[in-house]
């Protein structure tokens, strides 16, 4: 038997929901280990493709058990100090006047997601670091347009750690600086990205410890730990994209108001709705917006700075979550239609979105 406060035991629990499948996948069924030594209760779940672990200050005899996942949401409607006492397959829950029976097993049966020989080791500022996350949500979320993205690339690099998300149509590439010696390349699971993001607006730490080693990546945010294997990389040249995510190969320059372009873009949409593309003629100091749905058709007209004329087409989803993303009044648009895309960003170079041209 064993008791823990639910001021302590509530976050350590949010934490190893992380590890835990998404509901659709039955996440019911993965279970969560409670490894009590010295005091100190181990939580973790997960499984060999995503793990998540935290700590808690517990008092009572040395144990470990797995009971069953519903113990994440049962925890947080419960009051008061919480005890644990288990009888064979049975962990029952006890605070105030309520009483809870959850299955339980061995240990034995949890699987060993553990780090092997490391590769790289260092850290790198949270502020920085969840601002690069964000920056590529918009290129792996999932919208009832196009399915979740299967991967997101993490290379270390001259103490620069470049990320890349999305797919064939939309690629996000953004760099930081990071204190981290030595050269790795890592595909990880898209849901790595928005875990880490939330672990880490919940804990607020100023740096997060990063480790490698040949076939996963553990992420130390406070007391939390995040490990993801590595995964094949899905049908993306990561190495052209890296390569491509520079103004220096574009033929043609656009520079405009970020507002006036969402809202034109906005505009359009309106008549046009539903899947499609938005045409973009540009010419030395304006840029028209084209639009064409069944039997209807829209255009706008804004000032903007070209350094050449021209037309390119692009999906209208690509361009409005791109727009939404960046944060900038001004942004640059990149015409390089040889590569077949346009590159999008705001006042920081390092951060782009790589949006493929639909007439090249």
């Amino acid at each position: 038997m064993f008791v823990v406060e639910k001021s302590r035991l509530a976050p350590a629990l949010d934490v190893v929901r992380a590890g835990l499948p998404l509901e659709s996948a039955g996440w019911r069924r993965c279970p969560v280990l409670m490894d009590l030594r010295r005091g100190s209760l181990r939580l973790a779940a997960g499984t060999r493709a995503l793990h998540a672990e935290a700590t808690a200050p517990a008092n009572g005899a040395d144990a470990s058990v797995l009971v069953s996942s519903e113990v994440v949401d049962i925890v947080s409607y419960l009051e008061g100090p919480i005890c644990f006492e288990r009888d064979k397959s049975v962990l029952t829950l006890a605070a105030g006047g309520s009483r809870l029976n959850l299955a339980c097993s061995s240990v034995r049966a949890y699987p060993n997601l553990s780090m092997g020989q490391k590769i790289l080791e260092g850290s790198v500022p949270a502020a920085d670091f969840v601002r690069a996350l964000r920056f590529l949500t918009a290129a792996i979320a999932s919208t009832d347009r196009r399915p979740e993205s299967g991967g997101v690339l993490f290379r270390w690099k001259r103490r620069i750690l470049t990320l890349v998300a999305g797919d064939r149509c939309t690629l996000a590439v953004v760099r930081i600086p990071v204190d981290v010696e030595g050269t790795a390349d890592r595909v990880l699971p898209a849901r790595v990205v928005s875990e880490l993001i939330r672990l880490i607006e919940s804990a607020d730490p100023e740096q997060i410890a990063i480790v490698t080693d040949l076939k996963a990546v553990q992420f130390s945010v406070s007391d939390a730990v995040l490990i993801s294997s590595v995964v094949e990389a899905p049908c993306v040249d990561w190495a052209a994209a890296v390569a491509r995510a520079s103004l220096g190969r574009a033929a043609h320059r656009l520079t405009m108001s970020r507002a006036q372009l969402l809202r034109a873009l906005q505009r359009v949409c309106l008549v046009a709705r539903g899947e499609g593309n938005v045409t973009l003629e540009y010419a030395s100091q304006h840029l028209r917006l084209m639009t064409a749905g069944k039997g209807q058709g829209a255009e706008d007209r804004l000032p903007a700075e070209s350094s050449g004329q021209g037309a390119v087409v692009l999906q209208k989803w690509q361009l409005m979550a791109a727009l939404r993303s960046l944060g900038d009044p001004t942004i640059t648009v990149g015409i390089d239609a040889s590569a077949g895309h346009a590159l999008v960003r705001g006042a920081n170079p390092t951060d782009v979105y790589l949006l493929t041209l639909m007439n090249a």
